[in-house]
Parts: structure tokens; sequence; C-alpha cells
């Protein structure tokens, strides 16, 4: 029986629910299916910091800032252990090998012995690239939600929805304070952790718009419930930004699904997709404001072309294909 052991900074018991409900979306979005198409073809499969016996197949997650000098030791001895009996595959989720951070060492030192990596962008494909001469297979982060159709009409003031991790609270915090025109009015709805509320609510913002600030902790549930609210996404970010490079797309593709015209940055893993979102930056987002319903079609004609590309089926077919090149 193939054995598949997922390195990653958490134990779970042995069931999906775990991995499905992790505030980690590098588990959620990339060890959660996966897993799923591993068990489906049959195989063992076993995850956390510690490598169960002796598996074929090893899949290196994103190791995690925590801890991370106690991590790095115990993960990489583990690594060279395994590599007299297993193929060792990468997941490589964020530009670490772009910039300097507190991973950057741990990805200097697992590219060398690495048999295989996986991304989730074309944009992060062509970056490690560089430094990576090995097989580089591209699987894109899966849709989590059910498809929402767009709604019609808006009130006033408009609703803004913004979700994301506590690492691009920045991002929002800087573009509310330069991107509206005074006299402006709008409603904002951000769903972060802990953290991240707490560094938004603590900012001491300023703008030329008049917001209503509402905070909630993001789970699928509350964005689900948040975008039946809202008239407009927004996705802030960074284009100068290294460690913005190369994303994956997850955040606007779950923006559309949830039926919301979105206004966002420029990220090369967005690029693709700019016929349907409108630049932060640019024009068209005083149209979006005054007007949202007026950007309806563009939502459903989106839904209709990525839904399938991005859907949990699909992406659990694509693990699979993968799975059964690397036995075959």
């Amino acid at each position: 029986m193939n054995h598949l052991h997922w390195l990653i900074p958490e134990k779970f018991s042995l069931d999906l629910y775990a991995l499905k409900k992790s505030d980690l979306a590098s588990i959620r979005l990339r060890a959660a299916p996966s897993t799923l198409s591993a068990l489906q073809m049959g195989w063992r499969v076993t995850y956390g910091n510690n490598i169960v016996g002796t598996p074929s197949i090893l899949l290196i997650g994103k190791i995690g800032a925590n801890d991370m000098e106690v991590r790095q030791a115990i993960w990489m001895d583990q690594i060279y252990q395994a590599k007299g009996h297993a193929r060792i595959i990468l997941d490589y989720t964020d530009h670490h090998l772009g910039f300097d951070s507190p991973m950057s060492n741990f990805y200097e030192l697992v590219i060398k012995i690495v048999d295989g990596c996986i991304v989730p962008s074309g944009s992060m494909a062509n970056l490690l690239s560089k430094r990576f001469n090995g097989p580089i297979n591209v699987i894109e982060d899966p849709l989590e939600i059910s498809v929402t159709l767009p709604k019609e009409g808006s009130k006033k003031p408009v609703t803004l929805l913004w979700f994301g991790h506590s690492s691009n609270i920045d991002f929002l915090i800087h573009f509310l304070s330069t991107g509206f025109h005074t006299g402006d009015h709008i409603r904002l709805i951000a769903l972060s952790n802990e953290a991240g509320l707490a560094h938004l609510a603590n900012s001491n913002l300023m703008s030329n718009a008049k917001i209503e600030l509402n905070l909630a902790v993001w789970s699928l549930e509350s964005m689900v419930e948040a975008a039946k609210i809202a008239d407009i996404c927004i996705i802030p970010s960074d284009l100068s930004n290294p460690k913005k490079v190369g994303v994956s797309s997850n955040r606007l593709i779950t923006a559309l699904a949830l039926g919301l015209p979105t206004a966002a940055d420029n990220l090369l893993s967005y690029k693709e997709f700019d016929s349907y979102y409108c630049d932060l930056d640019g024009d068209s987002f005083r149209d979006l404001l005054n007007n949202p319903s007026s950007f309806r079609h563009i939502v459903t004609q989106a839904q209709i072309d990525l839904t399938h590309r991005f859907s949990m089926n699909k992406i659990e077919e694509d693990w699979k294909t993968f799975f059964m090149s690397l036995i075959s």
C-alpha cells in the first residue's frame, strides 16, 4: 500500500474534519483535498510534525514561523532520514526564497534535497523555476464555498467586504487611508483572525471617507453571511512587496464565487482574470462604488467561466493525477 505523509505544523486525528476546519489555509486548501484524494485511491495517509512509519511519499507543507528554530531542526532531521525510502515533494505556497523571512533558511535547505515541487499558481512556478531545476507541478487552491448568484441593486452607503489573514491587514489600512475621495461614505465589513482585527481596531485609521467599520472573526460561515450584506469585495495589496509575488488567486476567485463585484490590485496571479475584476487603482473603481449592480454581468460571467476550474472535485482530481505520476 502506498503511504503518504503530510509534514505539517499541527497534529490531527485520523479524519478529514480537522484538516478542513484548520485556521491555516495551507492545511485547509492543500492538505485536506489531497488527503481525500489519496484516501480515495486506497492509500494510507498520515500527517503532523512527526513522520509516521516509512512513507513512500513525503509531502512537505508550509512550516510556519511559530517555534521556527525548533521545528526546522526536527523537520530537516526527518526529511534527511526519509530521503532513503520516500519521494520528497515540497508544497511551495509562499515565495520565501525571494525575500528574507523567518522561514527562508528552511526553504534554502530543503529545496536542495526535494525530488519535486507543487505550487498554487503559474506565476509561482515561474518564480520557483529560477531556484529549482526539478519538476514543478501547478495545483490550484479549490473553492471552499458554493457559488452564490450576484445580487441585484445596492443601498447607500455602499457596503464593502474585506477578508484575509492578519498579514494582509496593513494593505487594507493603507488603502482605506488613501483610496477614497472626500465625501465618500462606506460601510466596511472586515473579517480576519483575532490578531488582524486587533491591529485594525488600534490603527488610528485616517481616511478621506466616512467609514462605518464592522469587525468579525473570519470563518467560512461568517464570510458567506457577510457576502449577503455586502455590495463589493476589495482585495488591496502591494505590487512592490515580494511577499505577495506568486500568491494564489484564491481570494479573488472566492470573492467572485460569493457573487460580489470585486476590486483588487493587479497581482501577478490575478492577471489572467483581469476581465473579471476592476483595478483598485483605476477609474473603474469609482464606477463600481457608484453603481455596484452595473458590474453584475461580469461576476456572472466569471462564475460561468471559472467555477469548474476551481471546484473541489476538479482540484481533488488534479491531486489524484499528480499522485499517479509519482507511482507510475
